[in-house]
């Protein structure tokens, strides 16, 4: 008994390295067929608008829309960024003229007559 179990702790060991249904034993052929990868797509419509779903044989329609928003988008950003900045600028402009700290003062006493000790204590 003592015996026994040492030499099929062995031969199990041994042997149960080999599989008969292992890749070795079998013939295998490879596919033509290609499978195309989605981030491919992605990265091609990240460098032209639309240029990922031409690629996934998508309707006419659908490049076009997204070019077409895509030029919509960047047409408007330039566009407005600079009307936007002059916005800002005439704003500024408007507050350096009309507000003065005297002012300030006197319209904090006006408005909240009871408590503008607080405010003016919180700034």
């Amino acid at each position: 008994m003592r015996k026994t179990i040492p030499f099929i702790v062995c031969f199990s060991i041994g042997f149960g390295q080999v599989s008969p249904l292992g890749p070795s034993n079998f013939t295998v052929q490879k596919d033509s067929i290609e499978l195309s990868l989605p981030a491919k797509a992605m990265f091609k419509s990240l460098i032209l608008p639309g240029w990922g779903q031409i690629q996934n044989s998508d309707p006419w329609w659908k490049p076009v829309l997204f070019a077409g928003v895509e030029t919509i988008g960047w047409v408007s950003s330039s566009r407005y960024s600079g009307r936007a900045e002059s916005i800002r600028r005439d704003f500024e402009a408007y507050g350096d003229i009309h507000w003065g700290l005297e002012r300030w003062y006197i319209r904090t006493q006006t408005i909240f007559p009871d408590n503008w000790n607080d405010i003016i204590i919180g700034t």
